[in-house]
């Protein structure tokens, strides 16, 4: 019985995936997507030429933190 309702919840979880991947396949752009990846290689430049290596810096001292918020900010550049 539980099997069931796993298998049920795994699937209606795969189905929300699929539908939030049609809504980014409908809304970015070729524009977007390049600002994305400016954004992410700015992020892991700014980390492996200014980055914090005490460990105290919440954005610079992780490699994922930097890629994140450039690819964010790469983005929000390129949104019309």
């Amino acid at each position: 019985m539980y099997f069931l309702r796993y298998l049920y919840i795994f699937v209606e979880l795969i189905r929300n995936v699929m539908k939030i991947f049609q809504i980014i396949k409908r809304n970015l752009s070729l524009r977007n997507l390049l600002g994305l990846l400016v954004g992410a290689a700015g992020g892991y430049a700014y980390y492996y030429f200014i980055g914090c290596n005490s460990g105290t810096c919440p954005i610079t001292s992780n490699p994922l933190s930097s890629v994140m918020y450039g690819s964010l900010i790469g983005i929000v550049w390129t949104i019309k």
